[in-house]
Parts: C-alpha cells; sequence; structure tokens
C-alpha cells in the first residue's frame, strides 16, 4: 500500500480550502483486523470504510485488511471522490497487485515511472482552455443547453411517492441471453452505439413517464446528467486522480420518430458532447447558469433539482471487470472482487446505471424513496427494458409503438 501511495501524488493529498496540497507521506491509512468469519469481515468494512474524511487532516485513503483465514483475508480500499474517479480505481488496484505479486516473489514489479501527476494535468488545462479553444467549447454548451439548466431537471414526479424519510432502494433487471451481441451488431451495421441504445432508452422512459405540464418546455425535449472520463490527452490514461466531469446529453425524442432516426440522433448527441467533454461542468454551469454551481454538493438539498443521472458501463458491483489472478500454480495470491452492500442515495433522486455484460445488458434503477415508489420505479425499468428489446428487432417501428407516452399511458 505504501508503495501505491509513493507512485500516486493525488493519494497523499489533503486541502486547505479548495487548494490541494500533498504531504510527502501517507500515515495512518492503513489498518489491520480480524473477523471470524467472511460475513463479519464485510459487516467489518462496511462500517469502517463509510466513515467520513477529513480533507484537511488527511489521509483521503483509507485500506483495511481483515483477515478471516489462514488463506482468506479481505482488503477494503475506501477513497475520497475529491482525488480519484471511477478509472483510477483500476489503476489503484492493478498497481497494487502487480507491487504484491513482485514483493512476494522478489522481483521487480516492472512498473512504468509515472511521469504525469494529477497536478501536471490540472496546470497543462488551465494554460489549454483559453482563447479560441474555450470560445469554441463554450459556444457549443450554450447552443446545446439553451432552454435546459445544466442540472437538468428531469421533469418526474410520482403521484403515489410515500414521501418521509429520506432512503435509497433500487429496480435491477438483465436483458435475455443473447441480446447484447444483437444490439453490438445491429448498432454497428447502422453506425451508432450500444451506448446510445441504453442511453435512449433512459430517455425514451423520462419522456413516457413525464407528467403534462411537468416542465416548461416540450416534455419530448429530454437533457439527462450523465458522465464522461474527460481523459483524452494519452499521457493521462493511468494517472490516479479525478478527471471525470459530469455532461449533460439532450435530445428531442418528438414526432415520434423511427428508432433508426431516433438511435441515430440519440448517437450524434452522445458523441457531439464527448467530443467536448475538456470543458468540465462547472465551468459550463457557470457559463449556462451560475446559480446552479455548486448546488449538487451544497449544504441545502432543496437547492438540488430532481434530475436523471445515467451513466454505462461504470458502475462497481462485485460482477465488475477487475484483474483476476491464478491460480496459476505459483502460490500466488488469487484477488477477486467482493461487493460491500452500500447503496447511496442518488443527489437528483433517479440514477441508471447499465453495462455491458457477456451476452446480456444489465440496468440497475437506484430512486430515492421519498420522490418514488417502487411500482413507478418498477413501471420506469420496464420501459427501459422494453426499449432495449425493441432496438434488437425493427428498428423501422416508431417510438410509440415501443413505449407509449403521455396520455397513452394513463
Amino acid at each position: 500500500m505504501h508503495g501505491v501511495a509513493a507512485r500516486h501524488e493525488n493519494l497523499r493529498a489533503t486541502f486547505d480550502g479548495l487548494r490541494m496540497r500533498p504531504v510527502a507521506e501517507l500515515r495512518d491509512f492503513f489498518h489491520v483486523a480480524a473477523a471470524g468469519s467472511r460475513e463479519q469481515a464485510l459487516s467489518l468494512l462496511e462500517r469502517r470504510l463509510q466513515e467520513p474524511f477529513d480533507l484537511a487532516g488527511g489521509p483521503l485513503l483509507r485500506a483495511w485488511l481483515v483477515r478471516v483465514e489462514e488463506d482468506l483475508s479481505l482488503l477494503g480500499l475506501s477513497v475520497d471522490h475529491i482525488i480519484a474517479d471511477g478509472k483510477s480505481r483500476d489503476v489503484l488496484v492493478n498497481d497494487l497487485i502487480r507491487l504484491y505479486d513482485a514483493q512476494t516473489a522478489g522481483i521487480d514489479p516492472g512498473l512504468p515511472e509515472v511521469a504525469v501527476q494529477f497536478a501536471d494535468y490540472a496546470a497543462w488545462e488551465r494554460s489549454y482552455l483559453q482563447g479560441a479553444v474555450l470560445e469554441r467549447l463554450s459556444d457549443y454548451w450554450r447552443t446545446t443547453l439553451d432552454g435546459v439548466d445544466p442540472l437538468p431537471a428531469s421533469g418526474l414526479t410520482d403521484p403515489a411517492a410515500p414521501g418521509g424519510e429520506t432512503g435509497a432502494d433500487r429496480v435491477r433487471f438483465t436483458t435475455a441471453p443473447g441480446l447484447q451481441p444483437k444490439l453490438a451488431a445491429a448498432a454497428t451495421a447502422a453506425g451508432v452505439s450500444v451506448y446510445g441504445i441504453v442511453s435512449a432508452a433512459v430517455k425514451a422512459a423520462v419522456a413516457a413517464h413525464r407528467l403534462p405540464g411537468s416542465t416548461p418546455h416540450d416534455p419530448y425535449d429530454v437533457a439527462v446528467y450523465g458522465s464522461a472520463a474527460n481523459r483524452v490527452p494519452p499521457e493521462v490514461a493511468d494517472v490516479f486522480g479525478y478527471f471525470a466531469t459530469p455532461i449533460v446529453f439532450r435530445t428531442d425524442l418528438g414526432g415520434d420518430p423511427t428508432l433508426e432516426r431516433l438511435l441515430a440522433m440519440e448517437t450524434r448527441a452522445v458523441l457531439g458532447a464527448l467530443r467536448r467533454q475538456q470543458l468540465p461542468h462547472s465551468l459550463v454551469t457557470k457559463l449556462v447558469n451560475p446559480s446552479q454551481y455548486g448546488v449538487r454538493h451544497g449544504a441545502d438539498p432543496a437547492k438540488v433539482p430532481r434530475y436523471v443521472n445515467f451513466d454505462f458501463g461504470s458502475h462497481n458491483d462485485p460482477a465488475s471487470p477487475m484483474p483476476d489472478t491464478g491460480p496459476d500454480g505459483t502460490g500466488r495470491a488469487v484477488f477477486r472482487q467482493v461487493g460491500l452492500p452500500v447503496l447511496p442515495v442518488p443527489r437528483g433522486g433517479l440514477r441508471i446505471l447499465s453495462a455491458e455484460r457477456p451476452g446480456v445488458i444489465s440496468v440497475d434503477v437506484r430512486y430515492r424513496t421519498d420522490f418514488y415508489s417502487r411500482p413507478w420505479v418498477s413501471a420506469f425499468a420496464a420501459d427501459i427494458h422494453r426499449f432495449l428489446t425493441a432496438a434488437a428487432g425493427d428498428w423501422s417501428v416508431r417510438l410509440s409503438e415501443v413505449v407509449p407516452a403521455g396520455e397513452a399511458r394513463r
């Protein structure tokens, strides 16, 4: 663990207000414990790893090694999101495994030197986002978000929502076996993407579940809040840090388009946004609607609009890809990922996490239990499922034939 912390400056970061200040050596971040069973170890890790971080005092990396049996230990890693994005998890785990294997074998791990640290990227970004580049990116987002906020209200309301105490729950489904290859083949033939297909399915469900008058603009004009890796320069592909940025994908589903037309529009919307991801969402917010700047992380949750957060292929559950070593007959340790039963409350009320699995598409719809009831979310998820199933077939059908919207639903 100390070797990984020494490699990546961001792991040794603390904060003085908004200013990051790395320390020379990470201290008091590694803890060892014992448990009588795997279940007890998971329970201990769940409690320990949810303890809040001290941004000023650090450390912002916390590791707990819990020994269960002689040949079974669980390692829990927790990193404050302010210093790491999803890709950084892979960087951390890959480095850790390679360093561990090398140390136990007494050999050089062969890890390349980290030539670029996150602070180097931050300095480059400041110099890059100026002049003509900044104006070009700004013009795109001003035009694209004309009429909607950078934190776009979903217009989704469940009249049967129970209200009461804030909580979280989820509705999950996996498509029929073999559907993913059909979607991938159809997408390739049409020059679109599976990402675009799932994104269009989510937007179709949003449009279908909006109540009359729930949005000040066209109810078929749907903007969804997602994220982009923002690791465009190849030099930062394997750098530990927070490069990712929220991003808004907006599509007009009006006119009852065919699936072919809708998916072409959705792919253009997704690609257009991804090509301009280098302007961080915080700057887009200041540009388009400064009043929303910082509200997602502010102290007053009432200022956060209900929005839909959609991510594809990036959620962290027990089936997520992870290096899986051995057994190879050499006595090497075997590493496998274990999921903790932690379900964060979605800030905007509704978060959809989807991923391609072998032969299938998995979809996890997480929701605030005071905003939405389980029957409402189940119906919302069913519309996503219905769209994905239809997209594996005839693209000449119209959206209304796949996901009825508005009064046709009620």
